[in-house]
């Protein structure tokens, strides 16, 4: 596991390029996402982008990010990751209330993560990418915030504050401090999840010391609490 702090900005350009990986193994990635979806139903295969050339320098995350399909994502976690030239880059929105919890969320079981416990965010996907190829973190971060908890936060002002890398995971965290308490987001989560058939989420999970650590938690996300608490 390794951190770096006080990141100022990102350099993360969609460019039009192979995943070897993906090409050489589509035989076993389609067999295995067959076998996925007569297990969940509501798996979708949608498109994600991966990341090749990945560095960070001078305190700036650089990447070139491709796209792929979801399942060859999956087979490459599931195996271990094989492909190590290449990257998950994704955004953490790490909302911090007013009284001094951490808002983390429990995903719901007909996701590909079910039972998992960590912050709103999710890959980067090609909505995420701008007219001039640039990729929007902030962007990412804000609508998987809205579409996750149903919260509208303002990132104008805020710049990447943390990256962690664990593995071929590098997630790239943001703490918005929240003028709300735990509480309070509970209520406005569960007025938007009575508004979606199926919520990403099944819970939120107030965490307010190391000692909410626990196995649900991606080694990463353990890595916040110990990090911001």
């Amino acid at each position: 596991m390794r951190s770096f702090e006080g990141l100022i900005a990102t350099d993360l350009r969609h460019v039009n390029r192979p995943w070897s990986f993906a090409d050489s193994n589509r035989a076993a990635i389609d067999q295995a996402w067959k076998k996925r979806v007569q297990a969940n139903s509501h798996l979708w295969n949608g498109q994600v982008l991966i990341a090749h050339d990945v560095s960070i320098t001078d305190r700036v995350l650089s990447a070139q990010m491709s796209t792929t399909d979801y399942a060859s994502f999956l087979v490459w976690r599931d195996w271990g990751w094989p492909d190590q030239s290449v990257f998950n880059v994704f955004g953490m929105g790490v909302i911090k209330t007013r009284d001094g919890a951490l808002v983390y969320g429990r995903m719901a079981g007909h996701t590909a993560n079910a039972g998992m416990i960590y912050p709103p965010g999710g890959s980067l996907e090609p909505r995420d990418v701008r007219p001039d190829g640039q990729i929007d973190l902030d962007g990412s971060i804000r609508e998987e915030i809205r579409e996750e908890l149903g919260l509208e936060i303002d990132l104008a002002m805020s710049a990447p504050v943390f990256a962690i890398v664990e593995g071929q995971r590098l997630a790239v965290v943001k703490i918005i401090d929240s003028v709300l308490d735990f509480t309070e987001i509970e209520v406005l989560f569960a007025e938007h999840v009575t508004s979606h058939e199926l919520p990403e989420l099944s819970c939120l999970v107030a965490i307010r010391s190391v000692n909410d650590i626990n196995d649900a938690m991606p080694a990463w996300a353990q890595t916040i609490v110990r990090t911001f608490l």
